[in-house]
């Protein structure tokens, strides 16, 4: 899609985005809980060697206030703030089709975004989008560099945002080179994912720290970093977060492969031609292997939706290097009927929380919680 030319186009355009972004708003919103505030808390100088590069970032200030909560609460709004913003800068633009980022937002999982609020996986697609930047400027390294970080904030990375890094890469350099610089990020997670989570004592030092902080912190969350995976399994049944996850999966994986199959000559680029089939499997890959997030964590919501975004970027990298216009009828059939696949299997929400009601009354208690203040307070169960 184009970039709007006229006024009117622009101001249709910041229209519809705004309402877009505002319905999830009202849907989803929430103050993030008191599980990614005390990960938040989580820093290299305590000795933690895992998701620890916000907590060390938010350190000098997180100590000079005892841990205020509203300290991480207000890094969790920003990054989430700045991925909206990145969102609706490129659909404005057009470089991110406008009609996949209104209809995620309206129809689909917008208000998702609002309720995990504080959790990783936004500041990973930040960095992911950062890289994609960096890639079409030809500064793939500086962009192997910036994916490296990833890891880091958290080890899901290599299932979530480095097969779509991937997929980039290989669009856009030689094979080899898009493999090895891939590699870079995929190396750094093997190691993080290699060493023990936290030296000992860690946890204790934290925990008696968070002790005396404003927010009823959660020791189960700290608990988790001296767990081997095999005793996490224990805490939940994989077999029901697979049941819940892998038929979204699989699902859209289908719709993926036809949506490439319906027009397959105007997704190709120059460096594509030759490796049609190898585009298609990576594209397809970037979205199957975020379901085996289902043996890291019990959190099936998150899983799905990793699954969704991994979906929704690889169609908008289909669409950014596709070569005719406009989509053909078969195709645009194709997403809406993703689309509707999506939005008939919404996420629960976390912390026993569900979409806001769209009606007069459910819009007049939201208006109520907001004026006196209980939208933002915390939860003492969370």
């Amino acid at each position: 899609m184009t970039a709007p030319q006229t006024r009117f186009d622009r101001a249709v355009a910041i229209c519809a985005i705004a309402f877009a972004f505002a319905l999830a708003l009202y849907t989803g919103f929430r103050v993030p809980n008191a599980w990614s505030a005390t990960l938040d808390s989580v820093s290299l100088f305590g000795g933690f060697h895992r998701r620890f590069v916000v907590g060390t970032l938010l350190h000098p200030l997180a100590v000079a206030t005892g841990y205020n909560y509203w300290v991480f609460a207000a890094w969790s709004f920003a990054v989430l703030a700045a991925l909206l913003a990145v969102l609706a800068r490129e659909a404005y633009r057009g470089a991110l089709d406008r009609r996949l980022v209104i209809v995620g937002f309206v129809a689909i999982q917008g208000g998702f975004l609002f309720n995990e609020v504080g959790y990783y996986e936004q500041l990973h697609y930040l960095l992911l989008f950062a890289a994609i930047w960096l890639v079409h400027r030809q500064r793939d390294i500086a962009a192997a560099i910036v994916m490296a970080i990833a890891p880091m904030v958290h080890e899901i990375a290599i299932l979530t945002v480095l097969p779509l890094f991937g997929l980039v890469l290989a669009r856009n350099v030689p094979f080899r080179r898009a493999a090895i610089l891939t590699a870079i990020p995929a190396a750094v997670n093997l190691v993080i994912l290699a060493i023990p989570p936290a030296r000992d004592g860690a946890i204790a030092e934290l925990s008696s720290a968070l002790a005396h902080a404003n927010f009823a912190y959660r020791a189960d969350a700290l608990e988790l970093f001296a767990r081997s995976q095999h005793d996490a399994w224990g805490l939940y049944k994989v077999h029901d977060v697979v049941v819940y996850v892998r038929p979204m999966m699989w699902g859209l994986v289908a719709l993926f492969a036809l949506f490439w199959l319906s027009d397959r000559r105007s997704w190709l680029g120059e460096r594509d031609r030759q490796r049609p089939a190898v585009v298609l499997a990576i594209s397809c890959a970037a979205i199957a292997v975020a379901s085996l997030l289902v043996y890291g964590g019990w959190d099936g919501n998150r899983w799905r939706f990793a699954v969704i975004c991994s979906f929704a970027v690889a169609v908008w990298l289909t669409l950014a290097y596709r070569t005719a216009q406009p989509l053909r009828a078969s195709t645009i059939t194709l997403l809406v009927i993703a689309a509707l696949f999506v939005n008939d299997q919404r996420e629960w929400y976390f912390d026993g929380l569900a979409p806001r009601e769209l009606s007069y009354r459910g819009v007049g208690k939201f208006i109520e919680h907001v004026a006196d203040g209980s939208l933002f307070e915390r939860a003492g169960s969370w």
